[in-house]
């Protein structure tokens, strides 16, 4: 049987960052799906409702959070808190409640996978471009990088936090 949308409606999602063109529409298997676009990908919501404005005010409430997150924590601003932490070249930065959670969250999933998680990494993008290209940096680059990767080399006394010179912590995954 395929899936016929019963009825639809778009309009815009405020949220603390910008405003993110979305659309919500209603399925004939009672389910209510949103569209919206955040953190550099498309996210898509599902709401078990046959109520509309049921679903847009999930559809609201989770893209307004979603929004408040990643303005918070996206590496790509400037004001977020992971650049002040990135940007700061070997002193420690007090951390907020919920970060520092975040960050306990990441140290113990560091030190349980024996090190395959790490939250340290965030250097590595200077070597990759997630454009779509397909090349691999050059050996060196990437060697040269890893020097500067490693959760044991940082500094976590929570709510503190401090990274070596150089450092970046990535939560992106």
């Amino acid at each position: 049987m395929m899936e016929r949308p019963v009825a639809s409606w778009s309009g815009l999602v405020a949220g603390p960052r910008r405003n993110a063109e979305a659309m919500i529409e209603g399925t004939s298997f009672g389910y209510w799906k949103a569209s919206f676009q955040a953190m550099g990908s498309p996210c898509e919501l599902l709401v078990d409702t046959t109520d509309a404005a049921v679903a847009r005010e999930a559809h609201r409430l989770t893209a307004t959070e979603v929004a408040r997150i990643e303005q918070k924590l996206s590496r790509y601003r400037d004001d977020s808190v992971v650049a002040r932490v990135n940007g700061s070249a070997g002193q420690p930065v007090v951390l907020d409640a919920e970060t520092s959670a975040l960050i306990g969250l990441a140290d113990q999933l560091f030190h349980r996978s024996e090190g395959r998680f790490d939250i340290s990494s965030g250097v590595l993008r200077k070597a990759w471009t997630f454009d779509g290209r397909r090349c691999s940096p050059p050996r060196e680059l990437i060697a040269a990088l890893l020097g500067q990767v490693g959760w044991s080399k940082v500094t976590w006394e929570p709510p503190s936090l401090t990274l070596p010179a150089g450092m970046e912590i990535d939560l992106g995954g």
